[in-house]
């Protein structure tokens, strides 16, 4: 299988890309960040990572701890 382009997002602080060279290999790119030959669950975490850093940067969300002010 060659590389797919599975997911891409753009419009954050830094693209976001998730791609498959084949069956359970994976590689999640986050701005200058890549992390390649993954398996699907760290995959899901890793895009998921991303995602959530992506979001806290452009003050989508409130990433502080209960009880952090």
């Amino acid at each position: 299988m060659r590389r797919k382009l599975c997911f891409e997002l753009l419009n954050g602080s830094f693209p976001i890309r998730l791609w498959q060279h084949g069956k359970d290999n994976f590689t999640v790119e986050y701005g200058k960040q890549i992390n390649a030959s993954l398996d699907y669950a760290v995959a899901c975490c890793k895009l998921g990572q991303a995602i959530f850093h992506c979001l806290a940067c452009d003050d989508k969300l409130d990433n502080r701890l209960k009880g952090e002010e």
